[in-house]
């Protein structure tokens, strides 16, 4: 860079980008461009030429640029395809390059994303012109997989969120890449959020992954602090996205997934995205059964036959949403045990009866003869001889609904943390394995089929339990 020369009014320019970044980014940054189309509806993105990084196509860039250097702490909830990311490689370039002594850490979601953001960066630097990277400190060394060193003693270091990177470092800028989609975001959150009592910035940006997942319920904790600046990016932010672009997407990707991959408010974002309950496409699918006939009879008897024709669980989950969660307005730990009762009941008191028909008549008979009351009868006499039976009517009743997810979805959702709380919606492990077993990630497999065993193994251990008490009574 020893024969590039810099003139007067080249010199100027730099001295306005160190307090300009929107015209640093405008006038020395190029990307390459982008051009995002639908085949088969699936979005292709296919790569272009370089151009610059012209900000003021974008206002909501410039405006996010803004609020992440006015405030300590910033988190945005966005759609896809904003540009979010490119906007946050080129303003960790120009913390780099305009300031002396910057510790800037960049933690996302896997380990090819983290690298990504550094490659970004690197080429970013590479494409300045060169009288730009001749005035700016130079790289002590060459652009590292995941960190870079300037010699004005800035640095930048880009790692997955897996790592234990952060803990005890005081990193001047902090900036935790697609959020919603960390394994371990809450851990990050908490080893991270001191660095803004300490003057650092944790500028926070990612799309929803989840209904009332860590970073859902973050979120609405985080619009509600007047200390943290909330931003919410939905599809209409870009220009040229109107209506007709809105119309042609859904028609294209589906209605779900154009929900999922690009919501018009922070709830559509939450609500439509990961592993919902209710899914668009599902329900279109449903074919309707023909309705069977049956003879009911009057009183218990023939309540018990229609709950029993009830053959699938999710119809109690239905029941139970419609009298119980739709009137309350939200779902909770109530909910789910009624309709867990509800699905008990009926087997219970069916076993419960068929073994207290099988009790010999002369039994009852014998205990009629010495003046035995017909109540003391029953209690001492028919349900002692069909205590075993009962029991193992109660038993796989409690193994029945061990393993029960759709009555529980429709009543107590699920809950990411431990809560004591029956008046919000409630973990349970069956929820758990379901969402786990769906995920792509190895390791929650592994942990859904943990909570299979371990469902299997308790279910075990109360009926030899149960059987040891029973024959120990009886012997």
């Amino acid at each position: 860079m020893a024969d590039v020369t810099i003139t007067y009014a080249q010199e100027a320019q730099f001295r306005r980008w160190a307090t300009d970044p929107v015209a640093f980014c405008c006038e020395a940054v190029k990307i390459e461009s982008t051009v995002t189309e639908v085949i088969d509806g699936t979005e292709v993105t296919k790569r272009g030429r370089v151009v610059p990084l012209n900000l003021h196509d974008r206002p909501y860039q410039v405006d996010c640029i803004e609020k992440f250097l006015q405030n300590d702490l910033c988190t945005v909830l966005k759609a896809r395809q904003i540009g979010l990311t490119t906007i946050a490689c080129a303003l960790a370039l120009w913390l780099l390059l305009f300031h002396e002594n910057r510790f800037i850490l960049v933690l996302s979601k896997s380990d090819g994303d983290a690298k990504k953001f550094l490659r970004r960066i690197r080429r970013m630097y590479e494409r300045l012109d060169p009288w730009v990277k001749a005035r700016a400190p130079q790289p002590k060394k060459k652009f590292g997989v995941q960190e870079a060193e300037f010699t004005n003693g800035s640095s930048i270091y880009s790692y997955t969120s897996a790592s234990d990177h952060g803990r005890g470092d005081t990193p001047t800028e902090v900036f935790l890449d697609e959020v919603g989609k960390m394994k371990n975001a809450d851990d990050s959150w908490s080893d991270l959020r001191p660095a803004t009592e300490d003057g650092g910035k944790l500028w926070i940006f990612g799309t929803a992954d989840g209904y009332r997942d860590w970073f859902h319920l973050k979120w609405m904790e985080w619009e509600k602090d007047p200390e943290i600046c909330d931003i919410f990016y939905g599809w209409e932010a870009v220009p040229g996205r109107d209506e007709a672009w809105a119309a042609k997407m859904r028609r294209e990707l589906g209605e779900a997934k154009f929900l999922r991959e690009y919501p018009a408010t922070p709830e559509e974002a939450f609500q439509s995205s990961g592993s919902n309950v209710f899914s668009v496409e599902v329900l279109t699918e449903i074919v309707p059964d023909e309705p069977r006939r049956y003879r009911i009879e009057r009183g218990p008897t023939g309540m018990l036959d229609l709950m029993e024709e009830a053959t699938h669980t999710d119809e109690f989950g239905l029941f139970i949403y419609e009298i119980m969660v739709a009137p309350m307005g939200h779902f909770s730990g109530w909910a789910g045990a009624v309709a867990l009762a509800v699905i008990v009941i009926p087997v219970v008191v069916r076993t419960t009866e068929d073994m207290l028909t099988l009790v010999p008549d002369t039994l009852r008979e014998a205990a009629a003869s010495i003046g035995l009351p017909r109540a003391l009868m029953i209690t001492r006499i028919a349900y002692r001889a069909a205590r075993a039976g009962i029991v193992t009517g109660i038993l796989l009743a409690v193994a029945r609904i061990s393993g029960e997810t759709a009555p529980l979805l429709f009543t107590a959702l699920n809950n990411q943390f431990f809560s004591a709380n029956m008046n919000q919606p409630m973990p349970s492990l069956p929820v758990v394995i379901f969402q786990f077993a769906l995920s792509p990630y190895a390791e929650w497999q592994k942990l859904a089929w943990t909570g299979a065993l371990l469902i299997t193994v308790t279910v075990l251990g109360l009926s030899i339990l149960a059987r040891s008490l029973t024959s120990a009574r009886k012997s």
